[in-house]
């Protein structure tokens, strides 16, 4: 009995013992775990050789010129969709036995129940239309894919206005990773399933675009130039401020004050930090835009508020093609006059 007793106290000790020492690891290691889950994410831009960039309003015929050229297949990812021209050339298309699937948003904001109209106008005819995954807070994404060929990454809705009132901006591309990635992405929205982007270039809320744009802002050194509509994230806002305080040439275009007035707060405190910031009067003011260093570019639906990147179902692009950020900068610069 007392030899056993002995031995079960020897145990605890050297269970006690065990602890102890694992205990002592984990605390010894518990800087080099918080190193390696707090590291900066790096990704690898890469060019996208096959793009165009369009310029809303002054473009919008080539939206009505791209759907019309589809043969085979469209899918498309929108927010709203209303434009009665688009839906009509949808709805031809259909017709003339081209196969259609179509991501609505079920409850866009401010949007009046038009998509509910549009959802019954087009599901009745027989088009495949499926209101958006509810795991996302909402799907604010705009883009289309033709055919598996080409891709539309637009900053507008297809409404009467995005198509035709608003500043917008769309990169046409027909790089086949890029389509090959939103083909996957699309796909398993459709069917209410996770996927993980793989693709640097392509940004897609809630997964990744936030590291990806606060990369892009990261990065610059010289300036930042910003096409935005809702500003309302303090990281996002933080980080301009600092990079305005090591001297960098920041502007960023925004709507009329008056027609978001949620964001007047935000401009005050980033005019009071240098920031250089433009009420756009007309067109209105939808892009979402961020051009570091004359270099890199983001183009797409993500809004800079905390809603837009780390809860909705958002898409956009990243680009260094010289040639499309420059067309973009012209504008920008014609707009902030």
């Amino acid at each position: 009995m007392f030899l056993e007793k002995v031995k079960n106290f020897s145990q605890k000790i050297k269970i006690k013992k065990l602890l102890e020492i694992i205990v002592c690891i984990i605390l010894l290691s518990a800087p080099l775990f918080y190193k390696f889950f707090n590291t900066e994410k790096e990704f690898v831009f890469q060019n996208i050789e096959d793009e165009e960039i369009f310029i809303l309003p002054e473009d919008s015929n080539k939206v009505y010129s791209f759907l019309n050229n589809t043969k085979e297949s469209l899918d498309i990812t929108i927010y709203m969709l209303s434009d009665r021209k688009a839906i009509e050339i949808i709805k031809k298309l259909f017709r003339n036995n081209i196969k259609i699937r179509i991501i609505i948003e079920q409850t866009p904001y401010g949007g009046s129940g038009v998509n509910y109209k549009t959802y019954n106008e087009l599901n009745e005819l027989g088009i495949d239309i499926k209101y958006s995954n509810p795991r996302f807070a909402l799907t604010h994404a705009k883009y289309m894919i033709q055919d598996n060929k080409t891709a539309f990454i637009m900053t507008s809705n297809m409404t009467y206005s995005g198509l035709n009132g608003n500043r917008d901006f769309i990169l046409k591309t027909s790089e086949d990773r890029i389509v090959r990635e939103l083909k996957n992405i699309f796909d398993h929205d459709f069917q209410y399933k996770k996927y993980k982007p793989k693709e640097d270039n392509v940004v897609a809320s809630p997964v990744n675009s936030r590291d990806k744009m606060e990369t892009i802002i990261k990065s610059a050194t010289k300036s930042i130039y910003i096409y935005g509509e809702n500003i309302g994230d303090k990281e996002f806002e933080n980080l301009l401020m600092n990079k305005a305080k090591n001297g960098l040439d920041i502007k960023i275009i925004l709507p009329d004050s008056k027609s978001i007035s949620s964001n007047n707060p935000v401009i005050d405190k980033l005019r009071a930090n240098n920031i250089i910031v433009k009420n756009l009067k007309k067109p209105y003011q939808h892009a979402k835009i961020i051009i570091a260093d004359n270099k890199i570019m983001y183009l797409g639906s993500v809004n800079y508020s905390t809603y837009s990147m780390d809860k909705n179902r958002e898409i956009g692009i990243i680009t260094i093609n010289n040639k499309s950020i420059q067309k973009v900068l012209e504008t920008f610069n014609n707009d902030f006059k």
